[in-house]
């Protein structure tokens, strides 16, 4: 008798996959923070890190990366 077991793939948020390296980790966090406080009128506003869509990237952006971070 033969058992198959099947695994899915880790779902990784790719919203918060900043580095795109296929996990959201420290190096993705250290790209959240280097736009931290940045408002879509500021130069190099990086679009990707306002995961709320207000215009900013502020606390409730990062409380949606905590949220998967490690994923």
């Amino acid at each position: 008798m033969f058992l198959l077991s099947i695994q899915p793939a880790p779902v990784v948020d790719v919203g918060a996959d900043f580095d795109c390296n296929g996990s959201v980790d420290f190096s993705g966090f250290l790209a959240f923070v280097a736009g931290f406080g940045m408002s879509s009128s500021d130069a190099g506003f990086d679009v990707r890190l306002d995961m709320d869509e207000s215009g900013a990237v502020d606390f409730s952006d990062f409380l949606l990366f905590a949220a998967v971070f490690g994923t």
